[in-house]
């Protein structure tokens, strides 16, 4: 189980019970999933969910926007979108998608011919139920 501070824990417990219908998995992403954080670095979630999620985070940005937490929700396959910040461009190039490989997401084209090469985007599955 990753650790994480109370208030980083709480804040993710309160999305999981507001949308527990909703959400089907969470990772860790980005620096902290790396082991290699900033002093400054925020904390990435990547939430696999379904529209009806995503619209509602997006018009719940008052109860659930926080500067140091990002939120990013996968749903319809692979579209990654940010709640709280719906026009922000997730990649450099179109592309670059999400695909889910034995349970892990990364960056495609990471994944060649079942084999991940060293584009992989490093995530940390999180325990819903260890979050409740």
């Amino acid at each position: 189980m990753t650790i994480f501070p109370q208030e980083i824990k709480s804040y993710l417990r309160s999305i999981c019970q507001y949308y527990s219908s909703n959400i089907t998995h969470i990772w860790l992403i980005g620096s902290r999933a790396e082991g290699a954080p900033r002093s400054d670095s925020d904390w990435n979630f990547l939430i696999k969910g379904d529209l009806v999620l995503l619209k509602d985070l997006e018009n719940k940005k008052d109860v659930f926007f926080r500067k140091d937490i990002t939120i990013l929700i996968i749903y319809d396959g692979n579209t990654v979108k940010n709640p709280f910040n719906p026009d922000q461009k997730l990649s450099l190039r179109d592309d670059l998608k999400w695909e889910e490989y034995n349970g892990d997401f990364f960056y495609t084209p990471a994944l060649k011919e079942g084999q991940i090469n060293a584009a992989k985007h490093s995530t940390i599955e999180i325990s819903i139920d260890d979050i409740l």
